[in-house]
């Protein structure tokens, strides 16, 4: 739906003025007890033609993921990117009120995001100032947190910030400036996950395949016994599991890795999703595989 004579729909609209109060409505964003005066929000424009950008289909334009941390072996194996937007406006995020630390498989839901949409939002990110070089999210005082990480490729080239220990309660005794960009940035990280309201439940096409060492740690779910008998493994065969371990992740934590596709994905991944451990029994011995959803175009194994 359009309003007559504009090119701008209200959607895009909508967009458009939550990127506007979301980077122009901090005043007053600062330290807790600082003595300083509060700090002006950063002075935000939008080109007016803003959503006429368009990207190219399979460019991951925005991701959101959160790494590191005191986390088990299953866990670190199993991450996945909290947010993806792809320049089609392809959209995968990670179901809410997941527990990192022992939901594994992690399960995601998909929905579209209207180009236009997607270029108010990209053009209000890129003016946010938060991309900049030299802006500085400050280091809480406090050990084994995550950080978030985010990249942007919209109308320029490609850009990268990192936040350590983004939760708003570890920004205490960090400078008005900080807090502020930590803020700004909590608030971008909402708006692009609202930009599809309703987004549905996905159920992968191709799954990573990991097989871990068989003392390998992780967090049951509450509720799991960790002494339960494990369930027969459905998925290939162990010798099939032979391909490096994916970039990034360890040739120590990671013994083999493999693709599967299709409706054996599919089922695999259900399967995973059920057993609420990551143990299964392969020819009468406990085992650690883990499966993780593949986004598009995205590589399963490491190269030999």
């Amino acid at each position: 739906m359009e309003r007559s004579g504009s090119n701008v729909t209200f959607g895009t609209l909508r967009v458009a003025l939550l990127v506007v109060a979301l980077l122009g409505g901090l005043v007053g964003c600062g330290s807790s007890g600082s003595d300083s005066s509060p700090l002006e929000p950063p002075t935000t424009s939008i080109p007016a033609n803003a959503s006429e950008a368009r990207f190219p289909a399979d460019r991951i334009v925005w991701q959101a993921r959160t790494t590191g941390g005191l986390v088990p072996q299953v866990a670190w194996a199993s991450q996945r990117p909290s947010l993806t937007i792809y320049g089609d406006g392809r959209y995968f995020a990670t179901s809410p009120g997941l527990d990192r630390r022992y939901d594994q498989p992690i399960q995601m839901r998909t929905g579209t995001v209207s180009r236009d949409d997607l270029a108010v939002f990209v053009a209000g990110a890129e003016a946010s100032g938060l991309f900049e070089r030299g802006v500085e999210f400050g280091k809480p005082a406090v050990a084994d947190m995550p950080f978030t990480t985010i990249r942007l490729h919209g109308n320029g080239p490609e850009l990268k910030i990192s936040a350590y220990a983004l939760g708003g309660r570890f920004d205490v005794d960090l400078s008005d400036e900080e807090v502020l960009e930590r803020e700004t940035l909590r608030r971008l990280l909402a708006t692009a996950e609202g930009l599809v309201a309703n987004p549905k439940p996905w159920t992968p096409s191709r799954i990573r395949v990991l097989r871990l060492p068989d003392d390998a740690t992780f967090d049951p779910k509450p509720g799991a016994d960790p002494e339960a008998e494990s369930v027969e493994w459905p998925g290939p065969p162990l010798d099939e599991i032979d391909e490096p371990a994916p970039v990034g992740h360890g040739s120590t934590d990671v013994l083999g890795c493999t693709e599967v596709t299709g409706s054996e994905a599919a089922s695999l991944f259900s399967a995973a999703v059920e057993n609420p451990l990551p143990r299964w029994n392969v020819d009468g011995t406990d085992r650690t595989i883990v499966v993780v959803a593949l986004l598009p175009d995205e590589a399963a194994c490491g190269k030999a």
